[in-house]
């Protein structure tokens, strides 16, 4: 599907759409899009995204209803300030397979968001993100593939532990141990298709885990 059909699309069911998972095989600069969906309260944007985006927030139209955001295969460095501008009322955020490399700055964005939220909350009527945030999920992605120098690893395993450790102090943030990515036999389709029928349907979909 071409993104002149797609957006073609989302015209017609803007005023309506609750719900959105959309996957691309074509790397984006960005995770939000530009047509207006004033209605959309969850969120699943598939990757991959771009390493180096420029952020043009004032040129996209805010989500004010978005309440769960979901991003698969994520390496920018400026989701959680696009969430700001963006998705002020978000709650929920989960992040999967965000690379073996970016595990340090997300943690410290993560630290800083949950700051700034306890910073909000002190105020007598608070707004904006991430004043009404109460999870953030994260999941590394799979498991790194053999055959890499053992500072690597050792290096990979000081970050887990990071996040690890922030996690047990924190008990919003869920970081997640589990491997969704590991290879399956062929005849089994992916889980998200199951989960994504189930969401459509009346489920909760992934989120009837955690939620």
């Amino acid at each position: 599907m071409t993104a002149h059909i797609l957006y073609r699309i989302l015209r017609a069911v803007s005023s309506s759409l609750r719900i959105l998972h959309l996957a691309f095989h074509n790397s984006r600069d960005y995770i939000f899009l530009s047509a207006s969906l004033p209605q959309l309260e969850e969120l699943t944007m598939e990757g991959p995204h771009g390493y180096t985006y420029l952020p043009h927030h004032e040129r996209l139209p805010a989500l004010p209803k978005l309440s769960k955001l979901r991003v698969i295969n994520y390496s920018g460095k400026v989701i959680f300030e696009a969430i700001a501008d963006l998705a002020p009322n978000l709650t929920h955020l989960r992040l999967d397979n965000i690379g073996e490399n970016a595990g340090v700055w997300v943690l410290d964005c993560i630290k800083s968001t949950f700051d700034r939220r306890s910073e909000l909350l002190k105020e007598e009527n608070p707004q904006g993100f991430p004043s009404r945030l109460q999870k953030i999920y994260l999941h590394p992605g799979s498991t790194p593939p053999q055959g890499l120098c053992g500072n690597h690893y050792m290096a990979l395993a000081l970050t887990r532990r990071s996040h690890e450790h922030y996690a047990e102090l924190n008990s919003d943030y869920i970081y997640l141990r589990l491997d969704p990515y590991r290879l399956k036999p062929r005849r089994f389709p992916d889980a998200r298709w199951y989960e994504w029928c189930d969401r459509i349907n009346g489920g909760n979909g992934w989120w009837a885990q955690l939620v």
